[in-house]
């Protein structure tokens, strides 16, 4: 609800002749706090009203600390940190705050699927037992026609995050049986239901074609064209691979 409040608000912080949203790069945790680090941006963003909106927004929906960076084309017009990154110590979120990277991670899968399907290793309406021949769902229809565009927009008809077990097993065997096991709820592609394993089954076509070091090889090539090398994502997960722990798990 925060970030998508932001976003929501972007075209009336900006100052864009052309009328478009600037894209926005937003890392929020765990109530409002005073602001830190200096601004850095052009005459296209109205900082002061960037600042009211995100205090606003912080103490609205109980945000302790959020960090925020304005990205128009290369260019970053605004990188700021607001609030803090410890209630206990009172540290405060810089530009540098280091946050779990949590679901973002699945921009990184969709990205790599993405580059498979232009090098025409990959097609989105394939069925994904074409790419991972031991898939075994617990519906054999849904295992012969589920596709890589169905679980990458969360209509694959497996079940939402809140029917999955709380404990996220440790290895792909185990991650691969738990999906095995898990009752199909709706027929593939038709149905919304936000299912954070099947964009993790997803990336195993990615695994595939990259082999097991997923993280040195995907998210984290992506982090270091960014040109961010002080970048965190959850070991042994998609995009696995970290520098440091994060100030904030989120």
């Amino acid at each position: 609800m925060f970030l998508g409040t932001l976003v929501n608000h972007l075209p009336l912080l900006t100052r864009s002749p052309c009328g478009r949203a600037l894209g926005v790069c937003v890392a929020c945790i765990v109530a409002a706090g005073t602001i830190c680090a200096p601004v850095r941006a052009t005459d296209t963003v109205d900082a002061h009203a960037v600042d009211a909106l995100m205090l606003r927004l912080m103490s609205a929906y109980s945000v302790p600390g959020a960090a925020l960076a304005l990205i128009k084309g290369r260019r970053i017009l605004l990188e700021k940190g607001y609030g803090v990154r410890d209630l206990g110590a009172h540290a405060p979120v810089t530009t540098g705050t280091i946050f779990n990277v949590g679901s973002i991670s699945k921009s990184f899968t969709a990205l790599g699927i993405a580059q498979l399907v232009d090098r025409r290793k990959a097609d989105l309406d394939t069925p994904v037992i074409t790419y991972l021949p031991e898939l075994r769902l617990s519906d054999s229809q849904a295992t012969q026609t589920v596709t890589l565009r169905q679980l990458l927009s969360h209509t694959s008809g497996l079940p939402p995050d809140e029917r999955w077990p709380g404990h996220v097993p440790a290895s792909r065997e185990e991650e691969m049986r738990e999906i095995m096991t898990m009752p199909v709820t709706a027929k593939p592609g038709t149905q919304f239901q936000y299912c954070s394993r099947c964009v993790v089954l997803a990336s195993y076509v990615l695994e595939t074609d990259r082999g097991p070091t997923l993280g040195g090889i995907h998210a984290g090539a992506h982090f270091r064209a960014a040109g961010d090398d002080d970048r965190f994502v959850r070991p042994g997960r998609t995009g696995a691979g970290h520098r440091r722990r994060p100030a904030i798990s989120a």
